[in-house]
């Protein structure tokens, strides 16, 4: 979380109301510096703002339209399940809100993370937020609540017509009479066991109507059956009103709890008992019904749904595509129990749910264009221009991949030859060198033979000449080892 998208969120953001303030404040939260990569869920957003999801999605909608907010890197929530993924969103924020410091600070982070800088061009001052409506009522007196409020009180006790006991009307011993009942008030009867009961009426302390209340309050404790007996009105009044309109009625009676929506069953397009019948056995066995998500994907593909893009089909044509979908995707094998897939790829995985797989596999489009099937465009009966490019670039594909299979195989087939070669000199070298040192071995071992043999041809020379010219010192020798 960075300080600045959250200052100019709560202070200088172009907010329309307070629901967009807040929700641009929890945009802001997760924000970079720069104001990208917020992306926030919308329950997390409609917390925040505490407000409806749908309301986010609508403040979410008009910000996007009045270029507040704008979509962002969607890669930046990759590593969040693709099927809770949220929008990213980026708050453009004002190149000159950030100030000459700011700015370049926020720039080199950019620059870090691989971004061009932020400048007034790309990020332009945004327009103020709309006016807001002028209500129709505006400047006009608020009109007059039930009660006559013309005739003053008398005695100053509170009362807003003639009476002697703070009442609202003329009043005689044992009750009141309401000379004038108005006319919006329904007639209502009470039964004599009941006992009235006294309705809480809002009043307004600056009306005319809230003289009585502010001076005397209700009607005397005396007077209570007698007055719910003869002004006919809803059990007993108040010397302010005497009678509560049917609006605030409603109003009041209304419970906090929401209503129960009560939907009709959802009817089926012609033709849609046939395509239930073909549906597979695994999916659907014969007689029951299928899956509500299963029934709404086969209505959507007879029926056509223009939200999503989907042409209206036959049954004929959605019956062959279900069946292609199913066993050309090998459903009846990935869907029983105990199968092990042999690799990694996403259409080799175990099937778990085969209705919601089925009702996914019939609405997806391998063609760009939804009115594609089997690349025969299913509302003219022409090839589809699209699934021909696509089977030519498949095609152009496959043999660029034949070719550098061919390539690699011939590089791996040239480096064997170069290893075998490599490996044979190698070897030559080797034995070259062994018999090299062989013949150095031998030469040295010669070399010292012949050595010694003359060592031992010059000792003997040097005896023999001893022996001759000194015999008497062989004699000595020859004795002493005698002895």
């Amino acid at each position: 979380m960075s300080l600045e998208p959250v200052l100019w969120a709560l202070h200088d953001s172009p907010a329309a109301d307070t629901t967009e303030r807040l929700i641009l404040s929890g945009l802001a939260e997760k924000a970079d510096a720069d104001g990208c990569n917020a992306f926030p869920s919308r329950p997390t957003l409609a917390r925040v703002a505490i407000c409806d999801v749908k309301t986010v999605q609508r403040k979410l909608a008009k910000l996007l339209a009045r270029g507040v907010i704008a979509y962002g890197d969607q890669m930046a929530a990759r590593y969040i399940p693709e099927h809770v993924r949220p929008k990213v969103y980026d708050l453009m924020i004002p190149a000159a809100w950030y100030g000459p410091e700011r700015l370049a600070r926020v720039n080199q982070d950019r620059e870090h993370r691989g971004l061009p800088p932020l400048t007034p061009e790309n990020r332009p001052a945004l327009a103020p937020p709309p006016a807001k409506a002028v209500r129709s009522d505006k400047g006009k007196p608020r009109p007059k609540k039930g009660g006559d409020s013309e005739s003053p009180p008398s005695d100053g006790r509170g009362g807003d017509s003639q009476s002697r006991g703070g009442g609202d009307s003329q009043s005689r011993e044992g009750g009141l009479t309401d000379p004038q009942p108005s006319p919006v008030t329904p007639p209502t009867t009470e039964t004599p066991d009941s006992p009235p009961v006294r309705p809480y009426v809002p009043v307004d302390a600056e009306s005319p109507d809230a003289v009585g209340q502010g001076a005397g309050g209700f009607a005397r404790a005396g007077a209570r059956e007698g007055a719910a007996g003869e002004t006919g009105g809803s059990g007993g009044g108040s010397a302010a009103s005497g009678t509560i309109p049917p609006q605030q009625q409603q109003q009041q009676r209304k419970s906090p709890r929401p209503g129960t929506v009560v939907t009709r069953e959802r009817q089926m397009p012609p033709g849609a008992d046939a395509v239930i019948a073909a549906i597979p056995p695994e999916v659907c066995r014969p007689g029951t019904t299928p899956w509500v998500g299963l029934r709404r994907a086969i209505v959507d593909l007879l029926t056509g749904n223009p939200a999503k893009g989907i042409p209206s089909r036959t049954p004929t044509q959605v019956v062959a595509r279900m069946n292609r979908c199913w066993y050309d995707g090998r459903g009846p094998q990935r869907s029983a129990p105990g199968y092990a897939p042999a690799t990694t790829n996403p259409g080799d995985q175990p099937i778990r749910n085969r209705s919601s797989w089925l009702a996914a596999a019939i609405l997806h489009q391998e063609c760009a264009d939804p009115k594609c099937e089997d690349g025969v465009i299913i509302t003219t009966g022409r090839p589809c221009p699209d699934c021909a490019e696509a089977r030519h670039e498949m095609a152009e594909a496959q043999r660029a991949v034949a070719a550098a299979e061919e390539r690699r195989a011939a590089e791996e087939a040239a480096l064997r030859v170069f290893d075998a070669e490599a490996r044979a000199n190698l070897w030559r070298e080797i034995l070259s060198a062994a018999y090299a040192e062989h013949e150095r071995r031998e030469r040295a071992a010669a070399e010292r033979a012949e050595r010694r043999a003359r060592e031992r041809a010059e000792d003997e020379r040097l005896r023999a000449e001893i022996a001759r010219d000194n015999p008497e010192l062989i004699a000595t020798l020859a004795a002493r080892r005698a002895n």
